[in-house]
């Protein structure tokens, strides 16, 4: 995750101005900020990614924010393609699905979505698909040899504010407290951007929270280590 604070090269993807604009007008706003980027690879084999929404993951408030997926070679059937169930960012689910670990729920079966069907999307290479993030949706396993390379940007509105304290480092690392406005370092604006800059490095770190699976996947110039006694 945040692979734009450490990855020079992946910084002008990641905010690349006509995705940001896309994404703007998609949710019919005037200014989108970054809720964070994020490198997702399924390697050969590579299980399937199990149905969920996005946005339950987040402590935002408000319900609008769209996630940009860019398979780097495309995705096709067989490969990690990723499916849609159409229309249920409309229907007013908003439910946490534990895909990290253990079993977990199978939202397909909610009475709202179990009788709408998968779309699936096979995406061109240099393509870019978009989606909700209360749109329910699922990937297939990676039945290929070679990996299923994306990489991904989610943002939100500005103007949306942190709504429940459960921690997140995008909101933490800035300090900002339920009710206040999401604006910090770590969030910064992706569009509009006056002149087509990129925004600075932050200098705010993230905390690692305690038992986390994989402490590189968040940037290695950001991090405090957990501190002398804590579990990381």
């Amino acid at each position: 995750m945040n692979l734009w604070e450490d990855r020079p090269d992946v910084r002008p993807l990641t905010f690349h101005p006509r995705i940001g604009q896309a994404a703007a007008e998609l949710l019919g706003v005037d200014a989108i900020r970054l809720w964070h980027d994020q490198a997702l690879y399924k390697e050969p084999g590579g299980r399937a990614t199990d149905a969920h929404q996005d946005h339950p993951y987040w402590p935002i408030k408000e319900t609008a924010s769209v996630t940009a997926w860019i398979p780097f070679s495309g995705s096709q059937r067989g490969g990690g393609a990723m499916a849609y169930l159409p229309g249920t960012h409309l229907i007013g689910l908003r439910r946490f699905v534990n895909i990290f670990f253990g079993d977990p729920e199978d939202i397909l079966e909610d009475p709202q979505v179990r009788r709408i069907d998968p779309v699936w999307v096979e995406v061109p290479k240099g393509g870019v698909a978009f989606h909700h993030g209360l749109t329910v949706h699922l990937a297939e396993p990676n039945g290929l040899d070679q990996p299923r390379a994306v990489h991904t940007m989610i943002f939100f509105p500005d103007g949306s504010t942190r709504g429940y304290p459960h921690p997140h480092f995008a909101v933490d690392r800035d300090g900002i407290e339920v009710g206040q406005a999401i604006a910090g370092e770590g969030t910064p604006i992706v569009w509009p951007r006056p002149g087509g800059d990129l925004p600075p490095v932050p200098t705010t770190t993230i905390e690692m929270p305690k038992g986390i699976a994989n402490s590189g996947a968040l940037p290695r110039t950001a991090l405090r280590p957990a501190a002398a006694g804590e579990d990381a």
